[in-house]
C-alpha cells in the first residue's frame, strides 16, 4: 500500500512524490487538485496545482 497523502486518500500512488517534495523544498505550496484530470495506465488520475507566492516566502 502507498503511503497516505492529502488529497488523495489511503493507499493513493503517487507517481511524482520526489518532485512534488523538491517543490515543497523551494517553498511551493499545493492550490489546488484537478480531479481525474488524466488517464495513466487506462486509469484517470488527479494533478496538483502548486504556486510559490513572495510574500509567504518571508514569512518562512
Amino acid at each position: 500500500m502507498a503511503p497516505d497523502y492529502p488529497y488523495c486518500g489511503v493507499g493513493k500512488k503517487l507517481h511524482c512524490i520526489h518532485i512534488i517534495a523538491l517543490y515543497r523544498k523551494f517553498g511551493f505550496d499545493t492550490e489546488g487538485v484537478f480531479r481525474e484530470y488524466a488517464v495513466r495506465d487506462g486509469l484517470l488520475v488527479d494533478a496538483l496545482s502548486m504556486a510559490r507566492l513572495r510574500r509567504l516566502l518571508k514569512a518562512r
